[in-house]
């Protein structure tokens, strides 16, 4: 492969989207160390490592862990919370998430994507 040619791949930014509420993040680990890791983890496998990741919260619970990742919005990474209901609902607007950045995408073809 000619290296002067841009591989889009590694130009490209690295979605991650995350139903936080059925896998919740590490209680030891900040959003950022969190970031990092996947970061790191996604470039040794040869990905870009612009990373974005989503993280889907049922924003009907209260009191719960993300509470107190959430109180504190200095986060560094590129770690987006958004509220997305119950668990059936959840999972339908991660699925629309991923369909609508899979058209957008500059990335093809539809066999490199993992889910």
């Amino acid at each position: 492969m000619d290296q002067s040619v841009p591989d889009p791949y590694k130009e490209a930014v690295t979605p991650v989207f995350w139903d936080a509420e059925d896998c919740p993040f590490p209680p030891c680990s900040t959003p950022d160390e969190i970031y990092n890791s996947i970061a790191s983890a996604l470039l040794e496998r040869e990905f870009s490592d612009k990373v974005t990741v989503w993280a889907y919260l049922d924003d009907d619970k209260k009191g719960s862990w993300r509470d107190a990742l959430l109180a504190d919005k200095t986060w560094a990474s590129r770690i987006y919370f958004l509220p997305a209901g119950d668990k059936a609902s959840r999972r339908i607007r991660m699925a629309n998430d991923i369909l609508l950045w899979a058209r957008e995408s500059p990335c093809r073809p539809f066999q490199e994507y993992l889910l």
